[in-house]
């Protein structure tokens, strides 16, 4: 009995036939009133539309025949919808358009973005020749700049200069006493 399903051609007056004997065949011996209650649940439960199971709930049907004929009402009035094919109107919510254009916004940035980001890696890869950032001079760099050689260099020989001891470099220079 609740396994029973509407199909998708079956007419509801069917339905409720079918309810009726199932129920019936069911629990021969309840009241007549209990009988119309599950009947109607069944019903309710059987229809497989829940649009249509609350406009029989809200008719407060209390007996199948009364559900069947909310039931038919409700169908009747759906297929007249459908055939004039009258549709709900849907409220705009002007934040959605906002989020749009914003939306259409962000995603013009970023592709003007990575535009110029293609640009700058493909001029970076097109000059190949570096400058040193000591002296400018492009072909060299700065650990390889001849200026920087020079200097460090002599810096090495003054360096080398002062490591010698005082005694030893007034001997190498002549001045010292043998």
């Amino acid at each position: 009995m609740k396994s029973k399903i509407r199909g998708r051609t079956e007419q509801i007056p069917v339905l409720g036939q079918d309810i009726k004997r199932l129920v019936r065949l069911a629990y021969p011996s309840a009241p007549i009133e209990i009988k119309e209650q599950l009947a109607c649940d069944c019903f309710i439960d059987s229809l497989n539309d829940v649009d249509m199971g609350w406009a029989i709930f809200q008719a407060k049907a209390k007996s199948i025949n009364n559900a069947i004929q909310v039931a038919l009402e409700y169908e009747a009035f759906q297929n007249d919808r459908r055939k004039h094919g009258t549709k709900l109107v849907c409220a705009v919510n002007e934040n959605n358009n906002f989020d749009l254009n914003r939306e259409i916004y962000l995603s013009e940035q970023v592709d003007d973005i990575s535009g110029r980001l293609a640009k700058i890696e493909n001029n970076e890869k097109n000059q190949k020749t570096f400058s040193c950032y000591h002296c400018g001079v492009s072909g060299n760099f700065k650990r390889e700049c001849p200026l920087l050689n020079n200097r460090s260099q002599r810096f090495e020989v003054n360096r080398t200069k002062n490591l010698i001891p005082r005694k030893v470099a007034d001997q190498m220079s002549g001045r010292g006493s043998y």
